[in-house]
């Protein structure tokens, strides 16, 4: 039976992983609530980037517009902690998801539409990157 060469598999994970840490920060430049702010900017402007078009294409033009908004804030607020060493603001990022996702909610649909869901899910990302005596007020906030 032939053997599996894995060292090809482990460069290619380790390669991954180098460049996973260099988008994210390294862990002695950046705290863990810092990388993981990263961490969520690059998944919502990934996101966003997947849903302007969509949005476009479904005739849903203002969720487009408060979507590419979202997207353009996360990667200012990213470019910004990430790259000039800037810390996150929590209360920006809680007012701009509450901003954008109550002008989101009233466009499309209310209740029916996909943002009451959103609501809790951009709630929890608050609850990961605040400090943890801020989570009553966002809960009463949001709620």
């Amino acid at each position: 039976m032939p053997k599996f060469d894995f060292s090809t598999l482990n460069y290619h994970y380790s390669q991954k992983k180098a460049f996973w840490v260099e988008l994210i920060g390294s862990p002695s430049m950046f705290s863990l609530e810092s990388r993981i702010f990263h961490s969520i900017c690059i998944g919502m402007i990934v996101l966003a980037s997947l849903y302007v078009p969509y949005d476009i294409s479904a005739g849903l033009y203002i969720a487009a517009i408060s979507t590419f908004l979202i997207g353009l804030f996360f990667l200012h607020q990213y470019y910004y902690s990430r790259f000039r060493g800037k810390t996150h603001s929590c209360t920006l990022f809680g007012l701009i998801g509450l901003l954008l996702l109550s002008v989101n909610y009233f466009a499309n649909s209310g209740i029916v539409g996909s943002t009451d869901l959103i609501w809790p899910a951009y709630l929890l990302l608050i609850f990961t990157i605040s400090p943890y005596q801020q989570h009553l007020k966002w809960l009463v906030i949001y709620l």
